[in-house]
C-alpha cells in the first residue's frame, strides 16, 4: 500500500497533490498539536479537506503521549524558531505507524529548507528508518526549497489559506514558518 504523511501543511499537501493518483491513503497524525478551540487541530483538518480534494482515502492516526515530552518544541508552545519546534523522532515514529498500518511504501512532504533543523527530514535517516521498518521512502520535495514548493503549490491550484503551515496553527505570522512563508512571497 502507497501511503502519503499528509500533515495539512504546505508540503506535504503538495506532494500529494502533484501525483494524487500514486496513493492509496493519505495518514494524517494527531499527536497533540496546537488546537484552535475544542476541536481538532487546524493541520489535520486542512489535511481532510486536501485529501477529499485530490481523492484519496485519508485516515486519522491519534498518538497519545500521556504527558508532554519536555523536549517537544511545537508540543511545548515553543516556536519561535526552526529548531525550537522541533519534536524529536516525529517521523520517525510516523514511518513506524505507517509500516503498521500496512504501507510499502511511504511519501513525506520533507524539503531542502527542512535539512539543518529536522535531523529526521534528512534523507539518509529516513531512508535508514524505512529500511528498518520493512518500507520504501519516497520524498519528491527533497531538493526543493520552500519558495520553489510554493511555486509548485499554484501548479496544483493549491491556495496556502488551503493549509496550515503555521507552527501555531492560526497563522500567527509570526513564528518561525510563518516568516518563512512570507520571505518566500507567501
Amino acid at each position: 500500500m502507497k501511503v502519503i504523511c499528509l500533515s495539512g501543511g504546505l508540503d506535504s499537501a503538495v506532494a500529494l497533490l502533484i501525483s494524487p493518483e500514486a496513493f492509496d491513503l493519505a495518514l494524517t497524525f494527531d499527536y497533540g498539536q496546537t488546537r484552535a478551540g475544542h476541536g481538532e487541530p487546524p493541520e489535520v483538518s486542512a489535511a481532510r479537506n486536501i485529501a477529499d480534494r485530490a481523492g484519496v482515502p485519508h485516515e486519522i492516526i491519534t498518538v497519545k503521549w500521556g504527558e508532554c515530552p519536555p523536549k517537544a518544541g511545537l508540543l511545548g508552545g515553543h516556536v519561535d524558531t526552526a529548531v525550537s519546534s522541533v519534536v524529536p523522532g516525529r517521523n520517525t515514529s510516523f514511518i513506524a505507524l505507517a509500516a503498521m498500518r500496512g504501507a510499502t511504501s511511504v511519501t513525506l512532504g520533507c524539503n531542502g529548507d527542512d535539512q539543518a533543523a529536522y535531523r529526521d527530514c534528512r534523507k539518509e535517516v529516513l531512508m535508514s528508518v524505512g529500511r528498518a521498518c520493512g518500507v520504501r521512502i519516497n520524498l519528491p520535495l527533497e531538493l526543493l526549497s520552500k519558495r520553489e514548493i510554493l511555486h509548485l503549490s499554484k501548479d496544483c491550484a493549491l491556495h496556502i489559506d488551503d493549509t496550515v503551515t503555521c507552527y501555531r496553527g492560526t497563522g500567527c505570522g509570526e513564528c518561525a514558518s510563518c516568516r518563512q512563508l512570507a520571505a518566500c512571497g507567501a
